[in-house]
């Protein structure tokens, strides 16, 4: 379950600093396009239509990202995680309606890595349609070059606790750090194209891979 190879940094943990929480910049981006749960959204016009992100829940400001029906990922630094005995909640579909939340029992640092692992006491029941998403493992690293990226993160001009908005962006370089590849993203240039900012910390970016979303 917990593969997770040196060059594959799909999940957005980027170091940044406290402070006020700026969340995603997205190239003209639009709630109508880019907000999951936009109320007065019209026809199809959502960025992830067809694409499941039940299992992208927050506990206040903190990101949860399931990878199984009991464990999800988020980031070590700063303990920007959902910490044991907090509740995290998840949404079934892109509307805002049939919450599911869930008690924090656990949870670890993942090696020396920004990654940090947390569980919940029992597995999410199937009849609450929370979904979890596999590893992406290619057998290159330069396999993901210009892949597709999907970033999730807060609403552009919210506070840490608001928002579920996603943008696009692609790997586009590996920047060596250590003995570890570390994908670089983030072309800004084209519309939906999206920046992380402060406070999104341990929100995930996704592949679209046979058409499903993948860590």
């Amino acid at each position: 379950m917990f593969k997770f190879l040196q060059f594959l940094f799909f999940f957005l943990v980027l170091l940044f600093s406290r402070g006020t929480a700026l969340a995603i910049f997205i190239n003209d981006g639009s709630s109508n396009v880019n907000n999951r749960f936009d109320s007065d959204r019209e026809g199809n016009s959502f960025l992830g239509q067809g694409l499941d992100f039940s299992g992208v829940g927050k506990s206040g400001s903190y990101w949860a990202t399931m990878i199984s029906d009991q464990y999800f990922l988020s980031c070590e630094h700063y303990g920007f995680h959902p910490s044991p005995g907090s509740t995290v909640t998840f949404y079934e579909g892109n509307e805002g309606s049939a919450a599911h939340s869930y008690t924090v029992s656990g949870g670890s640092q993942l090696g020396d890595t920004d990654l940090w692992v947390g569980w919940f006491s029992n597995p999410i029941p199937e009849s609450h349609n929370i979904t979890s998403y596999p590893i992406l493992d290619l057998e290159s690293k330069d396999d993901y070059l210009n892949a597709l990226l999907v970033i999730y993160g807060n609403e552009p001009g919210w506070n840490d606790v608001g928002g579920h908005w996603i943008g696009l962006s692609s790997i586009y370089d590996f920047e060596t750090v250590g003995d570890t590849n570390v994908m670089r993203s983030f072309r800004f240039s084209s519309t939906y194209w999206a920046n992380g900012e402060k406070s999104d910390s341990g929100g995930p970016s996704f592949a679209i891979y046979n058409g499903m979303l993948a860590l």
